[in-house]
């Protein structure tokens, strides 16, 4: 009986959870790994800052879209950027997501002159070597036409 009684004393010790220990290692394993994508964010914006020179291709056409592309600081330090048209219209776009190389950005409504409506234009693109790549599908905001297209954009003049 006395050995019962030791085991299972020594079987409850064995299965007492320590909550300053946890509560240690949770927080320390925490910010490393939120921090993560913090970096990735950092490393991405920090690649993309100043004006990029554009090709915009509307799906189905080979008639080139030149605009520019000019991502900054705000001053709470996220990535701004603003999209502008030659000739035409400039919006300012918000970071929705970042990757090692990649990043999805979204505009303010602003309004298509293909489309004839306002939009709101999703943006998925990566950075290849000197090179931002990707593609981006315009949504109106009512009626439910959309139009898809692709671009090449490179760091200062000439893309």
């Amino acid at each position: 009986m006395r050995y019962l009684l030791c085991a299972a004393l020594t079987l409850a010790a064995c299965e007492r959870r320590d909550t300053a220990r946890d509560t240690l290692v949770t927080d320390t394993l925490g910010p490393a790994v939120d921090s993560a994508p913090e970096r990735a964010a950092t490393a991405v914006a920090d690649r993309l800052l100043g004006t990029w020179t554009a090709r915009g291709y509307d799906e189905g056409s080979s008639r080139a879209q030149q605009f520019t592309i000019t991502w900054s600081r705000a001053p709470d330090g996220s990535l701004t950027g603003n999209i502008a048209f030659k000739p035409g219209e400039a919006y300012d776009v918000k970071v929705v997501s970042t990757g090692d190389s990649t990043i999805v950005y979204e505009s303010e409504p602003h309004r298509s002159p293909t489309l004839n409506a306002q939009v709101v234009t999703r943006t998925e693109a990566r950075l290849v070597g000197d090179s931002l790549v990707g593609t981006y599908q315009a949504k109106a905001q009512t009626g439910g036409k959309t139009l898809k297209g692709r671009f090449i954009a490179k760091r200062g003049s000439g893309a």
